[in-house]
């Protein structure tokens, strides 16, 4: 049993939101907080832990959408427009794929975790991922990814697809499995409405990139545009499979996290809402791709829950978490700073937790003892606390996953 002292508790507790000179007892789950001085003296046996500067501690985070599959792209996209960087993945995906090794992925997934970084959901487009993954500290959320619109390869594409989720199935143990699904412009009809019939069988919530680019929504309004030659050029397609509304319905009934819609108009986030789902926010990859901002007022009126995601190393310098809490603090440049903060920080603790269902994201008697701790410069009005954590965090001090030291 230890107990952790922490100038500052950040509990993502609305009943408590922050404790001063607080102490959190745990093992496995935390079992207490309150006072520091005051627990310590109740508990004399319990371990001490005890750091240098202005400590501050908080639910581990989690990242609602990543690829590991990108974690050795080595910079050697295109970025600035989305067409371009979709051009030179495809020109580049079989280096990639290779040099993503069991090493660089564990790597990857403990860069993760020495960030603050404790739940992550994978989207994987061939499943070479997982087996590294499972044996990393992460929670693991995990979510094979059917794609593919030729109508004489979706019975491949099928077996294909039920072959890899089987298989993170079997590992239900180790992590939890969701269906992903790549695009309404990369996915056959009938290949999406296998994988929604595997989710409402299984149980399953599902993931998918929605309206990320401009060039998406030219597209798949108009069939015009950069993509207009990229599926000639490269699948003889003239028309988009579907429209994004069209897309949408199709996942009525299931709890969906839709990635990006950066470009999503009032009657498809409408459309969102009403079904329950959410959106996962990638800010760093949005503007080196040039996708355009999430509207987050519009997410407010519609009150859609929305959460954090650091997508993959080919469209980001950086798997933390922090980076892109600081990367949407600037992007977002008419939200008050220091209020924005604590959003944030909701979107990446508290939100995905409850949405998706996960034992963790607050830090309260009962729950799961995932806790990270940082150091900021100096000490600071509660209100700022947030704002400080977010700034001033590139690595964590101290992380405990199930109560487990990996950082």
């Amino acid at each position: 049993m230890k107990l952790l002292h922490a100038n500052y508790l950040i509990t993502m507790d609305e009943r408590e939101p922050i404790v001063r000179e607080a102490g959190i007892l745990f093992d496995d789950r935390i079992i207490e907080i309150g006072a520091f001085d005051e627990l310590r003296r109740h508990h004399p046996k319990a371990h001490v832990v005890r750091g240098e500067g202005v400590r501050v501690a908080f639910p581990s985070l989690i990242n609602s959408h990543t690829h590991f599959e990108f974690v050795a792209t080595d910079g050697g996209l295109t970025w600035g427009r989305f067409i371009d960087w979709l051009y030179s993945v495809i020109a580049q995906r079989e280096r990639i794929t290779k040099a993503a090794t069991p090493t660089r992925i564990k790597q990857a997934a403990r860069a993760m975790v020495a960030t603050g970084t404790g739940t992550a959901l994978c989207v994987s487009s061939y499943g070479e991922d997982l087996r590294s993954l499972v044996q990393t500290p992460l929670r693991l959320l995990f979510a094979p990814e059917g794609l593919g619109t030729k109508p004489e390869a979706i019975e491949a594409l099928k077996a294909d697809y039920h072959a890899r989720i089987d298989t993170a199935l079997a590992l239900s143990s180790r992590l939890k499995p969701l269906i992903a699904v790549h695009s309404p412009y990369a996915v056959h009809p009938e290949l999406l409405d296998e994988l929604v019939a595997i989710a409402h069988g299984e149980g399953l919530m599902m993931t998918a990139h929605l309206l990320e680019s401009p060039e998406e929504r030219i597209w798949l309004d108009r069939a015009e545009g950069a993509f207009a030659k990229f599926f000639a050029d490269f699948l003889g397609q003239t028309k988009p499979m579907m429209g994004a509304l069209e897309f949408i319905r199709r996942f009525k009934g299931i709890k969906t996290l839709f990635v990006h819609a950066t470009q999503a108009s009032e009657d498809e986030l409408a459309l969102i809402a009403a079904q329950g789902g959410a959106i996962v926010h990638c800010p760093i990859s949005n503007r080196l791709l040039g996708c355009g901002r999430l509207d987050l007022l519009a997410l407010r009126r519609h009150h859609i829950p929305w959460m954090l995601g650091s997508d993959g190393l080919s469209s980001s310098w950086s798997l933390s978490l922090f980076e892109q809490m600081r990367a949407a603090l600037m992007m977002h440049h008419d939200e008050e700073a220091s209020r924005f903060a604590w959003e944030l920080l909701e979107a990446a603790t508290r939100t995905p937790a409850r949405y998706m269902g996960l034992d963790g994201g607050v830090i309260r008697p009962g729950a799961v003892a995932d806790i990270a701790v940082a150091t900021i410069a100096a000490e600071v009005e509660p209100d700022a606390v947030a704002l400080a954590l977010i700034t001033q965090t590139e690595r964590v001090a101290e992380h405990y996953i199930g109560g487990v030291r990996h950082a």
